[in-house]
C-alpha cells in the first residue's frame, strides 16, 4: 500500500534574532493516508510538528555561512481513525532521524554556504553580518567594475 502525507503549515514560522543566534519555530500539521487496492484513500491519523531551530550565521569569504546548534521537534497525535498509536516510537524516530540525518547534512551545507548575489559589473565583498537584538546589520564593499569600451 502506497502512503501519501499531506503537510499545511498550522501558523506563519516565526524567526527570532538574537545577538547570539538566530531562532526560528515552524509548525505544521500532517495528514496521513494510504491508498487502497481499489485505489482510494483510507484516513489513517492527523500529526502536528513544532520544529525549532537555531543556527549562528557569518561569512567565509563572500559566501554566507551557518552552524546549527539546535534542531529539535515536537510531535503529537491530533487524531487517529486506526486506535492509539505510540508517540514515543515516533518521537524517537524523529530525534534520530534529526541528529543523524538532519543535522550532519544541514551544517555540511552550512559550512560550503550560499554566495552574495552578484550583477554583471557589481559585486559585494568583505561582508560583515552582525546579530542584535530584533535585527541584522549586514555591511559590504560594492565593487563595480565598469563598462567595457
Amino acid at each position: 500500500m502506497l502512503l501519501q502525507v499531506n503537510v499545511n503549515a498550522s501558523r506563519s514560522p516565526e524567526v527570532i534574532m538574537k545577538p547570539d543566534a538566530l531562532n526560528g519555530t515552524a509548525q505544521m500539521d500532517a495528514k496521513f493516508f494510504v491508498q487502497l487496492p481499489n485505489k482510494t484513500l483510507h484516513y489513517i491519523c492527523t500529526m502536528e510538528y513544532t520544529a525549532h531551530a537555531s543556527a549562528i550565521l557569518g561569512f567565509q569569504g563572500s559566501n554566507l555561512t551557518w552552524h546549527a546548534t539546535y534542531i529539535g521537534v515536537d510531535v503529537k497525535l491530533v487524531e487517529s481513525n486506526i486506535g492509539k498509536i505510540d508517540m514515543k516510537f515516533m518521537r524517537g524516530g524523529v530525534d534520530a532521524a534529526i541528529s543523524f540525518l538532519l543535522m550532519p547534512w544541514l551544517n555540511a551545507e552550512g559550512k560550503k554556504g550560499i554566495p552574495l548575489p552578484s550583477v554583471d559589473d557589481v559585486s559585494f565583498e568583505n561582508p560583515v553580518l552582525t546579530l542584535k537584538q530584533g535585527y541584522f546589520k549586514l555591511g559590504v564593499d560594492v565593487s563595480y567594475k565598469g563598462v567595457k569600451k
